[in-house]
């Protein structure tokens, strides 16, 4: 996990083992693979890039998960372009909560970049966003030819 939540699970004197991680690093559980990758805001000072926060590439069994976190579009996303043809199924949870991560457009624009076998959006619904940014954000991929699908929240 990052120092950040690090710092806000030990208040509650969890007795886990911790592990501090950043941006670049692999975790390696055998056939699961876990790459972190840098996510930070471009344009807001909500999750500076000097944070070290992190987003996922989870690789199993020939699937591929890219979770984010909370980000903008940054040029780091370049690098998951490919990853498509390399994997059974390449899933990519993006942000479309608005404020604090992209908005529906700026994640469309993630997914258009990243060309996943599918997009599922994120963090909308509950702090920030509705299901109208998700709807919104579907349609935009979808006239980009990137399959999308939002997950229901209960």
């Amino acid at each position: 996990m990052t120092a950040d939540c690090q710092s806000k699970i030990a208040r509650f004197s969890i007795p886990i083992r911790m592990q501090v991680i950043g941006p670049g690093q692999e975790l390696d559980f055998g056939l699961l693979k876990i790459n972190t990758l840098p996510a930070y805001n471009t344009d807001k000072s909500f999750h500076p890039k000097n944070q070290e926060l992190v987003g996922y590439l989870i690789k199993i069994n020939g699937t591929l998960i890219y979770h984010a976190g909370d980000t903008d579009v940054i040029p780091e996303m370049q690098k998951l372009t490919g990853y498509n043809s390399q994997a059974k199924t390449f899933v990519a949870l993006l942000p479309v909560g608005g404020r604090y991560t992209m908005t529906a457009e700026e994640a469309a624009e993630a997914a258009k970049i990243i060309k996943p076998s599918l997009a599922i959006p994120m963090h909308w619904g509950s702090i920030v966003g509705s299901k109208d940014d998700a709807e919104e954000f579907k349609e935009l991929c979808k006239e980009q030819g990137v399959d999308c699908e939002i997950l229901e929240k209960e």
